[in-house]
C-alpha cells in the first residue's frame, strides 16, 4: 500500500475525528507524530484547533472536580484547598531534613565566570 500524501485538510480532518490527540491522529494517517506537530507548527488555525479539543477536555475536568467538590469526596476537597483555596491559608507545607530529623548539610559551589 502506498504513502497517503499529507495535506492541511487531511490533517485537520484527523485531528477532528480524534479530538485533537496528535499520536492517534498520526496512526490513522500512517505518519509520525512529528509530521502532524509540522503541520501544527505551519497553520497555526491547525494549532489553534488541537489547543480548542485540550482546553474542551481541561473544562470537563474541571466540572467532574466541582461535582467531586459537591459530593465531598476527600479527595477533591483536598485538592480544591491546596490549590484553588491556598489564598485562605489551605496551604501543605514540607519540612525537608536530614535523616532522623538532622541537619542537612549543602555544599554550593558558584560559577563566577562571566558567560560566553
Amino acid at each position: 500500500m502506498g504513502h497517503r500524501r499529507l495535506t492541511k485538510k487531511i490533517v485537520r480532518e484527523a485531528l477532528i475525528n480524534k479530538k485533537g490527540a496528535v499520536y492517534l491522529a498520526a496512526s490513522d494517517l500512517g505518519c509520525s507524530h512529528t509530521a502532524i506537530y509540522d503541520y501544527l507548527d505551519k497553520y497555526p488555525d491547525l494549532q489553534e484547533l488541537k489547543d480548542g479539543f485540550d482546553e474542551e477536555v481541561t473544562d470537563i475536568a474541571v466540572l467532574n472536580l466541582r461535582k467531586a467538590v459537591i459530593n465531598a469526596d476527600p479527595w477533591a476537597l483536598k485538592y480544591q484547598l491546596s490549590t484553588k483555596g491556598k489564598n485562605r491559608g489551605y496551604v501543605e507545607r514540607q519540612e525537608v531534613t536530614g535523616a532522623e530529623g538532622n541537619d542537612i548539610n549543602l555544599h554550593v559551589i558558584y560559577d563566577n565566570k562571566p558567560d560566553a
